[in-house]
């Protein structure tokens, strides 16, 4: 998730700092897409999985918590793909 919100703030041409905090990169691409501040709260909860997951303390979530883990991640994609797909289809 953070490979598509990262590219998408390089397709805004903003600058993006080295984190794995979803919810800062949506904070910062919100300054040239507001929209996208709807899914700040979800990317939140992603954000475990991206920087906790990597240590053995970790707690693999259960069937429910994953599959709200994938259905946020889709979420997301989908935002931005269907604000890069029409611009990349004008060129």
């Amino acid at each position: 998730m953070e490979k598509y919100l990262k590219a998408y703030m390089d397709w805004l041409e903003i600058e993006y700092p080295k984190t794995h905090m979803l919810e800062r990169l949506i904070y910062l691409i919100s300054s040239q897409d507001k929209e996208i501040l709807k899914l700040k709260e979800d990317a939140a909860k992603l954000t475990p999985f991206a920087v906790e997951a990597r240590y053995p303390e970790f707690e693999i979530p259960g069937q429910k918590e994953a599959i709200e883990a994938v259905e946020i991640a889709r979420r997301i994609k989908d935002y931005i793909l269907s604000r890069l797909l029409p611009e990349i289809e004008k060129k």
